[in-house]
């Protein structure tokens, strides 16, 4: 509880665990190398629904337009208000699932090279947030700020997993856009 109160102690208490640690030689700490997720497979009842999952990305509604519809506004789906929500969350899971060299599902590229399309010039994405009125539970800000963290997320993963200097750039543009 003391260290919970009192800031001070943290500095000092990290400080320790750290030269504690560094007393220690290395061939004494244990090696532990994970497998890369490319080199995992699951199997099994999660196996099976994460395939069922990733394969349902393929199907309706999930066109293009319709993942775009929370930074785009072209088509008029429930929850837009969100940006970045849906699109972010698609980038994600999207861009970590596809095959090594390949986009999968086929509305991944084409989100791809369309997202950024829709910045803003200060970094977000979704309609004009006025922040100079007070903020409140459900005031419009705080949905769209929701929705470009996912987003934030999404262009992160796409952008190291495509190897896409313009998705990353977007991110830095978008992260700078929160502080």
């Amino acid at each position: 509880m003391f260290f919970k109160h009192n800031p001070i102690c943290w500095p000092v208490l990290l400080t320790a665990i750290a030269a504690s640690a560094a007393a220690i030689p290395d061939d004494r700490w244990p090696v532990v190398n994970l497998a890369s997720l490319r080199q995992v497979e699951l199997s099994g009842p999660v196996g099976t629904e994460l395939k069922r999952g990733i394969d349902r990305l393929a199907q309706p509604p999930y066109t293009t337009d319709w993942l775009l519809a929370d930074v785009s506004f072209k088509l008029n789906r429930a929850f837009t208000n969100y940006s970045g929500d849906v699109s972010g969350r698609f980038l994600e899971l999207a861009a970590l699932t596809s095959p090594p060299g390949r986009y999968s599902p086929a509305t991944l590229q084409p989100v791809l090279e369309e997202i950024t399309k829709y910045q803003k010039a200060d970094g977000h994405y979704g309609g004009e947030m006025d922040f100079s009125q007070p903020m409140h539970n459900g005031s419009a800000p705080i949905p769209m700020l929701w929705g470009n963290a996912r987003l934030l997320v999404g262009l992160v993963a796409a952008a190291n997993e495509g190897h896409r200097p313009e998705l990353l750039a977007s991110a830095r543009r978008l992260g700078d856009f929160y502080c």
